[in-house]
């Protein structure tokens, strides 16, 4: 159940002055108080109204008397009853002295003027009213003057707020006038005045309270409605009329304030209230999720590729250079072994540890005994025993005759050792400690049957190749013999040949230098030169303080690479090169780290450069049977990538200028597959497929 909102003034109001237009005329105690038809919109009244008791049958209703009016003859009437109900404040009490003469002549004009001045100057009772709902102003109609007969017939309510002491006041003064114009109020107060507009004390038949008057009268027969109707049947057609106006008027006005549109008005002074009204809690609608942002859809396929039997297991994954998003992949995060892919990962560790401009030097110093040279091998594997001015395989080497004139140079300026011959030389290799073998590698395989790979040493000539000149050439067994007697050669000959260490502080006679650690990596990627990979490894470890041994390749080559911001879950480092079966590197590390050396980052640049390209140069170009066939060959010129290749693990990585435009990073291994060719081709086609489908391509 709904409590209803308190009546506002105007609301109130509006039902006094209905009351008040009925009263004016006398014609309440035969219709019945007035009610508005849609009251229940207006207003309704507080919860805690006392409920009417129910009238008497002889008397009217509990309260109202049916004696004499208050003050004021039954015929003096306003002008207009419409006027009376719209523009008059309520009459009561009257004073005495203003009270009309007769209530006789109904069509006397001075009567309604003089009713119409009188209402306009009778004071206003203040009365304390709920507040109606604030902004909306409904139809206000103003309660008129009294007529005599408003009391007389009973119907009279006197305004809230108006005590009894005051009214009775009033009654009695409006009691004695009315005498005066020749009505009697009855001596026993069987209404007669009403009780100063409350019932009074309840005194007398009709529940009434005073007399109405300070003097005893007596009742008149024919007194109330009736009689006054016989008495004035011109007056009472008048009030009949009078009252269907008010009638009317009444609806229209509650109507009016039902449906007229809201306006705004300043918020009324707002009173207490037994019941507070309830504030209103704003309705709280669930906002919708918004959308995610639709994801495009990919309809370039290579499963069929994907597929091929020549891979063995396939580990792959494809990324947008540009974005960084996956778009293919087949188990990218499993670390798996690398083959010759990893050189490029040996390269940046270098980068960062030893710098990209670091040239790896080889000295010669004075030794401890007279005549006596050492040679300190720093690990350069480039340096070439061929005459200067003749191209070994490495490009830009330094050369075995140029250090040793540069010794002979210094020597012969020394006038302490001026004229002396140079006897004995002393190779110190200190720098790397053994062994000189990765167990895990196939020394025959790679040592002989190749020729890829030499035994590491810090000292050693061509990379301890037969033939300087070849990519491939078989190793020696003793690649620091074979470099020092180039050397004694080169110093005259006839010299002794030692290993030991040189002595500290020892004078230099002579140095020279390899190319830049960045030229190095580019000619080793080009065509996945081992020798070189492992040096650059050893060394990052002996610069990261990691050791001088195989086995501090995999904690210094982590150190190098861990500048570049990649994260290094499942990486493991055997060795610099790829050859062994123990490195570790999941292909999603390699698609990340492809799009910083694409970007060029720091030195990484350098990199990219020494990339094979398919069909065009390196381990990719021509001889090496790679992007030859009728679909792959759509690839040649656009794919720049490291070949990789060893008995478990054929690789490719690096990068696919898409057909679309689309810059892809990609590595795909062929694990444990069946034969080389098959698993040349299958690589070589699947690669093929990613440049073909570009960013449309699909991960089904």
């Amino acid at each position: 159940m709904h409590d209803e909102p308190p009546l506002s003034r105007r609301d109130r109001r509006s039902g006094d002055a209905t009351e008040s237009a009925f009263d004016e005329l006398g014609l309440s105690a035969l219709l019945g108080p007035s009610e508005p038809e849609n009251a229940e919109v207006l207003a309704s009244p507080p919860a805690d109204a006392p409920t009417p008791a129910a009238p008497d049958a002889a008397h009217g209703e509990p309260g109202r008397g049916s004696g004499s009016a208050p003050g004021r003859g039954a015929g003096a009437a306003p002008s207009s009853v419409v006027d009376a109900v719209v523009a008059h404040p309520p009459a009561l009490p009257f004073p005495a002295a203003q009270q009309p003469v007769s209530d006789r002549s109904v069509s006397d004009r001075s009567a309604w003027d003089r009713s119409e001045r009188e209402a306009s100057e009778r004071p206003v009772p203040e009365r304390a009213e709920p507040v109606g709902p604030v902004g909306v102003e409904p139809a206000r109609a103003e309660p008129g003057p009294l007529a005599a007969t408003d009391v007389a017939a009973g119907t009279y309510d006197p305004p809230p707020g108006v005590d009894d002491a005051e009214g009775g006041a009033s009654a009695r003064a409006d009691g004695a006038a009315a005498i005066s114009d020749g009505d009697e109020a009855p001596d026993t107060g069987s209404g007669g005045g009403a009780s100063g507009g409350s019932g009074g004390t309840g005194r007398g038949p009709g529940g009434g309270g005073d007399d109405g008057s300070d003097r005893p009268g007596r009742r008149r027969p024919g007194s109330g409605i009736l009689a006054w109707i016989r008495n004035n049947p011109r007056a009472s057609a008048i009030a009949g009329i009078a009252a269907g106006v008010v009638v009317l008027g009444g609806v229209s006005f509650a109507l009016g304030a039902a449906t007229s549109p809201a306006r705004a008005v300043t918020p009324p002074a707002l009173t207490a209230s037994a019941t507070a009204t309830p504030t209103a809690k704003p309705t709280v609608r669930p906002a919708p999720s918004p959308a995610p942002a639709a994801s495009r859809i990919r309809t370039c396929s290579v499963a069929s590729y994907a597929a091929d039997p020549g891979f063995g297991t396939l580990e792959a994954q494809v990324r947008n250079a540009s974005t960084g998003e996956v778009l293919f992949d087949r188990n990218g995060s499993n670390p798996a072994p690398t083959a010759s892919v990893l050189k490029m990962l040996t390269a940046a560790a270098a980068f960062s540890v030893l710098g990209p401009d670091y040239r790896v030097p080889t000295t010669v110093v004075r030794g401890t005994q007279p005549g006596q040279v050492v040679v300190i091998g720093g690990g350069d594997v480039t340096l070439s025993r061929l005459p200067s001015g003749q191209q070994s395989f490495y490009t830009g080497a330094p050369h075995l005759d140029d250090l040793a004139a540069q010794v002979k140079q210094a020597w012969n300026a020394d006038p302490s050792t001026a004229g002396q011959p140079i006897t004995s030389l002393v190779v110190d290799t200190s720098l790397y400690s053994g062994p000189v073998w990765q167990p895990s590698w196939d020394e025959r395989e790679e040592r002989v049957v190749e020729g890829s790979t030499p035994y590491m040493t810090s000292f050693m000539v061509d990379g301890d190749r037969a033939d300087p000149t070849a990519v491939e050439s078989p190793r020696s067994t003793d690649p620091v013999g074979r470099a020092a007697q180039a050397l004694a050669d080169d110093l005259g000959g006839g010299i002794s040949i030692s290993q030991g260490a040189a002595p500290a502080g020892a004078k230099q006679l002579g140095q020279v230098l390899s190319q830049p650690v960045s030229a190095l990596a580019e000619q080793a990627l080009t065509y996945s030169d081992n020798t070189i990979m492992e040096e650059l490894a050893r060394l990052v470890a002996i610069k990261s303080g990691a050791g001088n041994s195989f086995s501090a390749i995999n904690a210094g080559t982590l150190k190098g690479l861990a500048s570049y911001g990649i994260p290094e879950d499942g990486l493991y480092f055997a060795d610099g090169s790829g050859l062994s079966a123990d490195n570790k590197v999941p292909a999603s590390y390699l698609t990340q780290f492809m799009v910083k050396v694409l970007n060029r980052q720091g030195p990484l640049g350098s990199i990219y450069d020494g990339l094979p390209v398919a069909g065009k140069t390196g381990t990719l170009g021509p001889g090496y049977d790679r992007f030859d066939g009728s679909f792959s060959s759509n690839a040649i010129g656009h794919v720049n990538a490291k070949t990789g290749w060893i008995d478990t693990a054929r690789t490719l990585a690096g990068v696919i200028h898409a057909k679309d435009g689309t810059d892809l990073t990609f590595a795909v291994y062929a694990l444990n597959y069946r034969g080389d060719d098959a698993a040349l081709a299958a690589i070589d086609n699947l690669t093929t497929a990613f440049y073909e489908c570009g960013n449309n391509l699909s991960n089904n």
